[in-house]
Order: structure tokens, then C-alpha cells, then sequence
């Protein structure tokens, strides 16, 4: 039997392998040298880890230069990088008029896309079967592939009790189980599968393939159907004691305002939701919405700069609660043309500026509008670099290292 002592080394070592291909994955192409000051390594126990991922094909050496050691003397470090196809993830994303299902490598992205339009008030049984089969669709794609995916990531856009991966229903999603989903699709596959809301799993895709490698404080606020936020804080995602994702959309902006059905006043989706922007503005979409802007329509200007005024106040109470560096605006408000995002800059900057020198920037998402899709892969590998699923390999690179 294995001794206490044995297991720590066991976890460790394995530990440390996930970390370098965590590091590549979000850092890109390095040298052992660079890994090994990055991740407060040695030498040796860089080299062991790199020899065993080679050799189980997880990476691939290249002969280009750094870009700092172009013109110097001597030999030439060489760039390491994770193997495409070596591990992979099935992505799920739920919305109220269609499924989209995705085969995406850890490194390379999306490699195989699928989708299928569903009816809201499908039964259980006829969503369970929808999904299951364009899961098995994404299988057959290349049958090779099988053995790296690591699991399955089910994004929706229902709130979510984050620690028990439980679905909570909400007016989209009335009457449909989608906690029961989750079961179905790890019985049928046999894969480890992961649940979140789609907020959450857009800030997690940031985290691990866009903003996130610069910023370590940050929030992802999603404007569609209803406002939704997720906030990263120095590597940590924010769920609350109660494991609840953040529910942006039931703050107050106006105490006298609108009773809200959660039984608050003045919430924001009352006031910068999709649906409420085209009912007031008389449009059918967000694309409708900002072409009429841009063409000075006095109607949708003055709805949009009402939004504008809206968000910025959220915004700033959010800057001040969570100490924010940087807003990344997803889902239907990545549509939003740059002159509106520094309209909405400049409004949070001018008032934080009073207290601080800091300077919050304000963007559009990395996938814009489908940062949920590639978040849906991005919960697998994030749970996988973390250790939460077994990697059977890891086992046989660990016994060598």
C-alpha cells in the first residue's frame, strides 16, 4: 500500500505536470528555461515533466527563436508547445431557441461545431435526447479524438448552485429539468460533466484564453435576455457563500422604480435588458437597434444613451465593490460599436477618477458574442488543470517523472 508520503510526491508530480501544460495553454510557445522561472521549478524537474509529456505525444518542440534572443550568441533556447488533438473537450451550449454543440482542443480551439434548434417548452425527455445525440454526432466526428477528450461541459442559461452543479429554473426554463440533464448525458458517455451558468462560463474562456493572461481582477457582464455578470478576483472566481452565481441583473439602479418579479424595485434588467431596449426603441434586434443609432435615429439614440447612463452606473458600484481593473462586455453587448464603449469608459472613469488615479478599461470580449460556446469547453480544461478530473495518462507520466 502506498504510503502517505508516496501519495503527496504521487500528487505533486502530477500537480506540477498539469501546471506546465496549464502554462503553455494560456502563455503560449516557452522555453524549459522560461517554465522553469515561471512556475518556480528546477531545471531537472522541468526537463523530467517536458521528456514524459513528449513522449506520450502531449508536446511538440519548435525551432523559432524567442523574440529576446533573436541576434544573441550561443545556442538558441527551444519553444515548447501543447500537441494539438491531445486533449480535448465537448462543449454544450443551452439557449432558449437552439443548441450548440462543439468539439474543442485545449490549444487550437473549436475543431467541430454542431447545432440544432429546440422548442422552450420541449419535455425533458426531448431535450435529454437532443443533446445526448449531438453530443454523439461531435463522437462520430473522428472517432480517433475519443480518447482525449477529458469531459464535457454543459453551459445554459439558467442560473446555476455552482458547488452541487445543480440547475435552478428560472422564467427561460420553466419547467424543464435541467439539473436531471447532467446525469443522463455521465451515464450515457462516461465522461466527467461540469455545469455552469453562461456568465460564468464566458469569464472562465477569459480567463484561460483572453483577458485573464493580462488582468487579475475582473468581471464579465453579458447583456441579453436579462443582465448577467461573473467576477474573477485575483485568480478566484466569485460565486458567494451560498455558491450562487452573481445575480447583476437584480441590482437596484433606481429604489423608486419598477417592482421587479424577485420582489426588488429599480432592478437593472428592468432598464438595460435586450428585451426592454428593443420594446422601447421599436426594434426587432440589437443589430437593428445600433444601425439606427449610428444613423442618428432620434428614437434609438435616446433609448441607447438611457443604456449607456444605466450601465455606467452599475459599473462604477461594481468598480468600487470588487476593486475592478477591467469590464469585459459579452454576449449581445460585444455588438456594441466602440464609440459606445468609450461613452461608457469615460462615465465610470470620470467618477472613480475622484477617489483613485486607477484607470478601469472597459472592452468587448474575447469570442464576443459567443464567449458561453468556447466557455463550455473552457470549465473542462479549467476543472482538468486544477486536477478535479483524473487524467489516466498522468498516472503513467507521473510513475517516470
Amino acid at each position: 500500500m502506498e504510503n502517505k508520503t508516496g501519495k503527496n510526491l504521487r500528487f505533486l508530480r502530477e500537480n506540477n505536470t498539469r501546471e506546465v501544460l496549464r502554462y503553455l495553454t494560456i502563455h503560449g510557445d516557452s522555453s524549459r528555461i522560461k517554465l522553469s522561472k515561471e512556475l518556480g521549478l528546477s531545471k531537472m524537474t522541468i526537463t523530467n515533466i517536458v521528456n514524459e509529456l513528449q513522449k506520450y505525444g502531449y508536446l511538440c518542440e519548435s525551432d523559432i527563436c524567442l523574440r529576446e534572443n533573436i541576434g544573441s550568441t550561443g545556442p538558441k533556447p527551444i519553444l515548447l508547445s501543447v500537441k494539438q488533438n491531445k486533449i480535448l473537450s465537448i462543449g454544450v451550449y443551452i439557449l432558449a431557441e437552439k443548441i450548440i454543440c462543439t468539439l474543442s482542443d485545449v490549444k487550437a480551439g473549436e475543431l467541430f461545431v454542431h447545432q440544432e434548434k429546440v422548442d422552450i417548452q420541449c419535455k425533458q425527455e426531448t431535450l435529454n435526447h437532443v443533446v445526448c445525440t449531438m453530443i454523439q454526432k461531435v463522437l462520430e466526428f473522428d472517432k480517433e479524438f475519443n480518447s482525449s477528450i477529458v469531459g464535457i461541459g454543459i453551459v445554459s442559461t439558467t442560473s446555476i448552485e455552482a458547488e452541487k452543479g445543480i440547475l435552478l429554473r428560472n422564467k427561460l426554463f420553466l419547467n424543464h429539468y435541467l439539473d436531471v440533464l447532467k446525469e443522463v448525458v455521465k451515464k450515457q458517455f462516461d465522461y466527467p460533466v461540469y455545469i455552469a451558468n453562461d456568465m460564468q462560463a464566458s469569464i472562465i474562456g477569459e480567463e484561460i484564453y483572453g483577458y485573464g493572461k493580462k488582468y487579475s481582477k475582473y468581471m464579465y457582464l453579458g447583456i441579453t435576455t436579462s443582465i448577467g455578470m461573473s467576477v474573477i478576483s485575483n485568480g478566484k472566481l466569485i460565486v458567494g457563500e451560498s455558491n450562487v452565481a452573481v445575480e447583476a441583473g437584480h441590482m437596484s439602479v433606481n429604489i423608486d422604480g419598477e417592482l421587479c418579479q424577485c420582489g426588488n424595485r429599480g432592478c437593472l434588467n428592468l432598464y438595460a435588458s435586450l428585451p426592454v431596449l428593443l420594446k422601447e426603441s421599436g426594434c426587432q434586434s440589437m443589430e437593428e437597434l445600433l444601425e439606427l443609432y449610428e444613423k442618428k435615429d432620434l428614437k434609438c439614440v435616446a433609448v441607447v444613451n438611457k443604456f449607456i447612463h444605466i450601465i455606467s452606473v452599475a459599473l462604477i458600484n461594481w468598480a468600487k465593490i470588487f476593486d475592478l481593473e477591467l469590464v469585459i462586455l459579452g454576449h449581445e453587448g460585444a455588438m456594441l460599436p466602440q464609440e459606445i464603449i468609450e461613452l461608457i469608459s469615460t462615465n465610470v472613469n470620470n467618477v472613480l477618477h475622484v477617489h483613485s488615479e486607477k484607470r478601469i478599461e472597459v472592452v468587448i470580449a474575447t469570442f464576443s458574442t459567443l464567449s458561453a460556446l468556447r466557455g463550455a469547453t473552457s470549465i473542462v480544461f479549467s476543472k482538468f488543470f486544477t486536477g478535479e478530473i483524473e487524467w489516466i495518462q498522468a498516472k503513467k507520466i507521473e510513475e517516470m517523472v
